[in-house]
């Protein structure tokens, strides 16, 4: 549909900025960003995440890594990056991009305060991950005893014993 017409007019447009400007033109990263964000929004992340860091590479050259540029490109790093479920360096790139708005913008502008939401989301997002992991250690642990007491296989008891540790570390 309407994103992939986009996709084709902005890669073709990419290619023929590349013709003309150096790799590294303010152009080329602003084409670059708006090819990335119709990738993302097709879906085609990996792409995506291409694009974003070539452009970041680019904006943090021309304008300086304290730009607002540079803070909306990393936190589209880090949106990708939460669609991966790689929460932790995501939000190592939300706190980057929410230190630069802050600087630049307040601390009560909108866009500062929808990064932070993004953080807190993140947040969030790591407990239930941990949550999950304990509920998970502790079926193995049940299906491990239960194995045990049933005598249907012979479940050591120090793999019994790692799992209660696994399970109290993440309590």
């Amino acid at each position: 549909g309407q994103f992939q017409e986009g996709l084709e007019i902005a890669t073709e447009a990419l290619q023929v900025l590349k013709m003309f400007l150096p790799e590294d033109h303010v152009d080329v990263a602003i084409c670059k960003t708006n090819l990335g964000v119709i990738n993302l929004h097709l879906g085609r992340n990996v792409e995506a995440m291409e694009l974003f860091k070539d452009a970041l590479r680019a904006r943090e050259t021309q304008l300086g890594p304290q730009s607002l540029e540079v803070a909306n490109l990393v936190r589209a790093i880090a949106d990708v990056k939460m669609r991966w479920s790689m929460r932790h360096e995501a939000i190592q790139d939300y706190r980057r991009a929410l230190s630069i708005q802050e600087r630049n913008l307040g601390r009560t502008h909108r866009d500062t305060l929808s990064t932070l939401t993004l953080i807190l989301e993140a947040l969030a997002a790591l407990v239930i991950d941990a949550k999950l992991a304990v509920e998970a250690a502790a079926l193995d642990l049940r299906v491990a005893e239960q194995q045990r007491q049933l005598n249907a296989e012979d479940v050591s008891p120090a793999y019994v014993q790692r799992l209660r540790l696994i399970r109290d570390e993440r309590e």
